[in-house]
């Protein structure tokens, strides 16, 4: 009897207790409805709007790009894309919605039918057919609007180069970011649909010129169709920095006539800031066929050329510096003091050292430290190197002229060049050193391989008096609504070596013989101005018989730094072609014209050089 009693009394307290726990989970259950729908009701309201909104991005527009005179090299333009929301097409017309836009816009309609499958058909996501086209095509359509049902299309903007020309690898291009470009650049606020600078500027100031987008808002039903419209106010977009250039287009126009069709380069280097006025690398292509829709075989084509026309070969394509590196081993001469000034050599054209002959390219004579440069005497060079240095000596001052390291100019993919040693022959090719190596390089041939940036550095230093500006494009930051200057580029010294002053002054006017009496006397006829500078031909691999042909010249030869103007030019060996000589012509007229405010056409006139180009009149009044 107890025990049944006992069993009676612990249900009950079994049941209470389940009681309790149930009327406590009831109410946790009632307490939480209260704190969803009442306490935080306006926090979950915004989140179920949220989730019911359309977030519509509105693209900023990239900022300008201009030359130091303000004219426009890169703009933006508005273009059109067409778009289609399959589930607003009627049921049975899609096809022949998809044949219509095939026939207005040239479009193949395999191409249609893989952007809109048949499993989309009720979609009513907008799904683009086309982007960057005319109004011309919309109008098209326009007019014809009811055979395009579901059809749409909407303006925006592109990017516009104002016939840049050879700016192309200044400027460079946009497009749309990579997925290898997007992994790297996700956390610094890129997307998938992001267009992004590929090359030049375009990509070495891409944060600055991008802006940053807008936001619209649209209220949604589950299909992803529109409600209405939304109350929340619109983001609008930021433009993006304008920027302004160190280059001058005119000095730039000038510099690509007188390169002309040679591949090769033109640099205008202003010695005493590091301002680049302009660069040329031939050959190159018009940045705008990226978005044009029917250029696509045209850009394959440019991609293919053996010629490479996206390679800059101002700051990527490397050398043997030849005999423009002759002034490098006359400041070590001088520095270093191997032998007296009026040391004499005697040139007969040959020089038997070790087990072979080595050649000049005439019988000079005898030859000191001034004449052996003007004159270009390899015979001078190869005797001092062999005689009096070594290769540890010449590397050393080849790399205090900073040959063999990056200038670090703001642009991308710029090579250091080559400045061999016995270590880095050993690693490279697994073999010593030997004399003729040193031989070679004491002219700037062999191993020895550098940029036309490097050289037009070495030898601003030699203006500089030991100082080397670092090299730039860029020259101002732009607001884009008022004009005003945010920041400027101020000259930066990159590097500095510490030698005698007299030894730089030795070096210029032996330079300046160049053009009065030396290699290049016979060419330099310009009268507005005095141009010191050094000639060069070097053997190039690949080539025997055609040579690249350098000359790094300045002016005016009698004014201080900050007056100067620094021009380096090579020209790429060609076989078949005699453009090894050209480069003094070149810069002929590019003293001319930049000293006498002249076009290509009216420098050429002045010069009285008509005969050299049958087709001057092509360049009047371009």
């Amino acid at each position: 009897m107890a025990d049944s009693k006992f069993q009676q009394q612990n249900l009950k307290r079994r049941v209470a207790v389940l009681l309790w726990l149930t009327g406590f989970a009831f109410f946790l259950i009632i307490t939480r409805l209260f704190v969803l729908q009442i306490v935080n009701q306006a926090q979950y309201q915004e989140k179920a709007i949220n989730l019911a909104r359309r977030e519509i991005r509105i693209p900023a527009l990239r900022g300008d790009i201009l030359d130091c005179h303000n004219e426009l090299l890169a703009s933006n333009r508005d273009t059109f894309s067409i778009e289609i929301i399959p589930a607003d097409v009627p049921n049975g017309q899609m096809e022949d919605v998809l044949t219509n836009l095939s026939y207005a816009l040239n479009i193949p309609y395999r191409t249609l039918t893989e952007k809109i499958p048949q499993s989309k058909y009720r979609s009513y996501s907008p799904i683009e057919i086309i982007s960057g086209i005319g109004l011309s095509d919309i109008v098209v359509i326009a007019e014809h609007s009811d055979l395009y049902p579901g059809v749409y299309w909407h303006n925006f903007s592109i990017r516009n180069y104002e016939n840049v020309g050879s700016m192309f690898h200044i400027i460079g291009y946009i497009n749309k970011i990579s997925q290898e470009e997007l992994r790297f650049l996700y956390n610094q606020g890129y997307r998938g649909y992001s267009q992004i600078g590929k090359s030049g500027i375009e990509k070495e100031y891409d944060t600055l010129l991008r802006g940053i987008d807008g936001k619209r808002f649209q209220s949604v039903d589950v299909k992803g169709r529109t409600i209405a419209a939304d109350q929340i106010s619109d983001i609008p977009p930021v433009t993006g920095n304008s920027l302004v250039l160190t280059i001058d287009r005119r000095i730039q126009r000038l510099c690509e006539d007188a390169l002309g069709e040679r591949p090769g380069s033109v640099i205008v280097l202003r010695p005493s800031t590091g301002e680049i006025l302009a660069m040329v690398s031939y050959p190159w292509i018009d940045p705008n066929i990226f978005y044009a829709n029917k250029n696509h075989q045209q850009l394959s084509d440019h991609y293919n050329d053996k010629q490479k026309p996206f390679f800059n070969r101002s700051i990527s394509a490397v050398y043997p510096p030849a005999s423009t590196f002759k002034a490098i081993m006359a400041a070590m001469i001088l520095e270093e003091n191997l032998v007296p000034e009026d040391y004499t050599v005697n040139c007969t054209g040959r020089v038997f050292i070790g087990d072979r002959y080595f050649h000049c390219t005439k019988q000079h004579g005898k030859m000191n430290l001034k004449s052996a440069v003007s004159e270009s005497c390899n015979i001078y060079f190869y005797t001092i190197a062999h005689q009096f240095a070594d290769i540890s000596l010449i590397s050393e001052y080849a790399s205090k002229f900073a040959l063999g390291e990056k200038s670090f100019i703001d642009l991308p993919e710029e090579s250091p060049g080559t400045l061999p040693t016995p270590e880095w022959k050993l690693k490279q090719y697994s073999r010593r050193w030997v004399g003729g190596d040193t031989i070679n390089m004491s002219i700037g041939q062999g191993f020895l391989a550098v940029t036309p940036l490097q050289m037009a550095n070495a030898y601003a230093m030699i203006l500089n008096n030991g100082k080397i500006y670092k090299p730039h494009i860029l020259k101002a930051i732009r607001d884009p609504e008022s004009g005003r200057i945010l920041s400027e580029v101020m000259p930066e010294v990159i590097h500095s070596v510490d030698m005698d002053p007299s030894t730089y002054e030795k070096i210029r006017r032996a330079l300046r013989e160049t053009c009065v009496s030396g290699t290049a006397k016979n060419v330099l006829t310009t009268r507005l101005v005095k141009v010191a500078g050094k000639t060069g031909t070097g053997q190039t691999a690949g080539f025997t018989d055609n040579y690249a042909s350098w000359f790094i010249s300045y002016a005016p030869y009698d004014a201080p730094p900050e007056e100067q103007i620094l021009v380096s030019i090579v020209i790429e060996p060609q076989a078949g072609t005699e453009y090894q000589w050209w480069t003094p012509f070149a810069a002929n007229i590019i003293y001319q014209g930049i000293f006498g405010n002249q076009d290509f056409y009216q420098a050429v006139k002045a010069l009285h050089w008509q005969w050299l180009f049958p087709d001057l009149e092509k360049y009047k009044n371009e």
